[in-house]
């Protein structure tokens, strides 16, 4: 039985059922209408009614997934960020946010996901 909770969900070619990064446009957009504001202007993951505010809707990571492991293994040019940089975000929560790839075409880009380590940063 295959269950959607949005309807921005895409079933895949496997059955499984993909939340689409949509959904987050959706849910702020509907927020801003029950406070009486149509206004919505969308900044890479930030949404918002202004451009005086960024609202980046994030969900906590509690275990990392093995394809996201490369960004504490991969080769730093420039020995940059530091080791200890790259320890301290290793240790640090991450979250999974609403943003595509900018190149990506758009049926793909709604359903990737970025992998913020804002708390290290």
């Amino acid at each position: 039985m295959r269950v959607t909770l949005h309807e921005t969900d895409v079933v895949d070619k496997q059955g499984r059922v993909l939340v689409s990064n949509m959904f987050a446009d959706n849910y702020i957009k509907s927020s801003f209408e029950k406070l009486g504001d149509n206004r919505f202007v969308r900044h890479g993951p930030s949404r918002s009614c202004t451009d005086e505010v960024d609202i980046v809707l994030a969900f906590p990571c509690n275990d990392l997934p093995e394809e996201c492991e490369c960004l504490f293994t991969m080769s730093r040019p420039g020995h940059w960020p530091k080791s200890e940089t790259i320890e301290y975000a290793r240790n640090c929560q991450v979250f999974f946010i609403a943003q595509g790839h900018p190149h990506s075409p758009l049926n793909e880009r709604n359903l990737q996901w970025r992998l913020s380590t804002s708390l290290a940063e």
